[in-house]
């Protein structure tokens, strides 16, 4: 009597333990759960440093006010207005995180007033963690491209799409690219699973320049809780979710059921062995 019960307690225990070494397995194989919403973060050059926010920019320099507000509708208003004639550089804008580079086919903007697009590329994903995808920061104070770049592209009025087919003046060699070239290979250390950014802004002017993006892909600009595009919770949100994570809760299950088997043995043999 006391071999059966203990073999039938040692089966029990050993099938507990083959399930909790699998959740252990697929924990190590599984990455947590990540969001797939484009991020933002807010630019401004006030003449001195290009600065960076998780927030919208609303400030004044001797030459320059600058101000930035999240709409009702989703989308965001930029207004670059000169105080003076003849005002030092500035721009002004917000970067918005796409996600792989070969996912690009046609991105269209609905927006109003005039805007340049910059393309921004993730090439040193090193530094990711401390920085965000996109070049070297001293806090929020840029330092360098940091192992990135970034390419000049077109200028918008209104409404217009990005497209395979739209160019960007690479600064790391001087020479100009379509989307498709990148995608392709043409530029060593760039691939179709690069990660990259659309920067929307404007230059200094002798007028008031302003410009309001309201849709990026047909989705409000602003889908999400603004946050820095830096932090370590929002440089996940690039990835999509693995399907191999919908095994978790099937083995939490089995777990139960087993523990909840073990408890019925051991009752039964409790009363009849």
């Amino acid at each position: 009597m006391n071999f059966k019960r203990k073999s039938v307690r040692f089966a029990l225990i050993g099938m507990i333990a083959i399930l909790t070494t699998m959740v252990f397995a697929c924990a190590s194989f599984i990455p947590a759960a990540k969001a797939t919403a484009p991020t933002i973060t807010y630019y401004a050059n006030n003449g001195t440093n290009f600065i960076r926010s998780a927030t919208p920019f609303n400030f004044a320099t001797a030459d320059y006010t600058f101000s930035q507000a999240v709409l009702s509708n989703g989308g965001i208003l930029t207004t670059l207005t000169p105080k003076t004639g003849g005002a030092s550089y500035a721009d002004f804008g917000f970067g918005y995180t796409f996600g792989e580079l070969g996912d690009i086919s046609s991105i269209p903007i609905i927006g109003s007033g005039s805007y340049s697009v910059n393309l921004y590329l993730d090439m040193n994903t090193a530094d990711d963690v401390a920085n965000g995808p996109f070049f070297s920061w001293s806090g929020n104070t840029y330092t360098g491209v940091g192992g990135d770049t970034y390419g000049l592209g077109p200028s918008i009025t209104n409404s217009g799409t990005i497209t395979t087919a739209s160019s960007f003046y690479l600064i790391l060699d001087g020479n100009t690219y379509t989307i498709a070239q990148l995608q392709s290979g043409a530029v060593a250390g760039i691939t179709s699973s690069t990660i990259v950014g659309f920067w929307f802004g404007v230059t200094n002017h002798p007028t008031t320049a302003q410009f309001e993006i309201d849709q990026i892909s047909g989705q409000p600009v602003v889908p999400v809780s603004v946050g820095g595009e830096w932090s370590p919770i929002t440089l996940q949100a690039l990835n999509p979710i693995n399907p191999l994570q919908l095994v978790g809760p099937w083995i939490a299950l089995a777990l139960i059921a087993a523990a909840s088997t073990l408890a019925g043995y051991r009752r039964f043999f409790k009363k009849h062995w």
